[in-house]
């Protein structure tokens, strides 16, 4: 069967739809102090913002930036937790290639159609 794109788009769908509850399970108390802390930043980032547009009004002076009067950077961890997990994901993500190159050659080599969803069933995340 020759493989178009679409083909090649439907089997990386449905591998990944396989795939997904394996990289949700690798979830860390990490991502929820870095969800956790952009939430804080945003709300001090408002607070400051309209402090800052207050004080211009004080003086009769406008902001015209689009951009916001705060910025904040990202915050980010490179501990043991961090770089565990983010190993498991590389590992997660080689397993959902092979996983998805594997489909796609034996459907090049002659597969059918009637067997691609043999082959999508056959997978093992």
């Amino acid at each position: 069967m020759r493989v178009t794109r679409l083909i090649k788009d439907y089997i990386t769908s449905e591998i990944h739809k396989k795939f997904q509850p394996a990289y949700d399970a690798i979830g860390t108390d990490l991502d929820k102090r870095i969800k956790q802390c952009g939430e804080e930043l945003k709300q001090l980032k408002e607070e400051t913002e309209k402090k800052a547009i207050e004080i211009g009004k004080k003086y009769h002076l406008d902001y015209g930036g689009s951009l916001g009067i705060v910025r904040i950077n990202n915050y980010f961890s490179n501990d043991a937790e961090y770089r565990d997990a983010s190993a498991k994901r590389a590992e997660l993500n080689k397993k959902e290639q092979a996983a998805i190159n594997d489909i796609l050659v034996s459907l090049e080599l002659g597969a059918t159609k009637a067997e691609l969803q043999g082959l999508l069933d056959a997978v093992q995340v």
